[in-house]
């Protein structure tokens, strides 16, 4: 009998990098104009406990007419 320890036990050392990716999706893509759009923003990576948080992480949302929205 060989015992592993779960993934949620298992801690990676202080300072650790994990890399993380981000990815964005927009539907419908393309869009008509004046057309109300879905954006989803996520990670590649899951956070495995509820006491992670992703942190520095922003989307800049660029409208036709110029105008620039950050959230």
């Amino acid at each position: 009998m060989i015992l592993t320890p779960s993934s949620a036990q298992v801690t990676p050392p202080q300072g650790t990098h994990i890399p993380t990716y981000s990815f964005i999706n927009v539907a419908p893509n393309p869009a008509g104009i004046g057309q109300t759009v879905t954006i989803n923003f996520f990670l590649a990576t899951p956070l495995e406990t509820s006491a992670e948080f992703a942190v520095n992480m922003t989307v800049i949302e660029t409208k036709p007419d110029g105008t620039v929205l950050t959230l």
